[in-house]
């Protein structure tokens, strides 16, 4: 529940402290979601924290169950990840991002507008 302030002290802009090493492995939510198309300006990404040395996969999969991008498969360190998602290649349409790492297992819904 820690703040530090960032500019001079009068600035009202503040950023929340995180831990060295995350406390638990975490998939966080696509954003921005839905997803109109893959922005430059606005990538479609998603956030993992690691919180072990361990070899973390996320898979995109389309309503059938089809995997159809692979995100990461690799061994991770432990720390804070941001990963693009390929936006650009799928179709509209609802599709699930699923990490696995260790025995950690999480699904999370990204819906793609065109």
């Amino acid at each position: 529940s820690g703040y530090a302030v960032v500019g001079p002290v009068c600035d009202t802009q503040f950023l929340e402290q995180r831990p060295p090493v995350p406390a638990a492995m975490m998939l966080g939510v696509p954003t921005p979601n839905p997803a109109a198309y893959q922005n430059a300006a606005e990538p479609t990404t998603v956030q993992f924290d690691v919180d072990s040395s361990v070899t973390v996969t996320i898979d995109v999969f389309d309503a059938q169950g089809n995997r159809v991008q692979t995100l990461v498969n690799e061994v991770k360190l432990p720390g804070y990840y941001t990963v693009p998602i390929g936006t650009d290649k799928l179709p509209s349409g609802l599709y699930f991002l699923r990490m696995t790492a260790g025995t950690y297992q999480r699904v999370r819904n990204l819906v793609i507008q065109k």
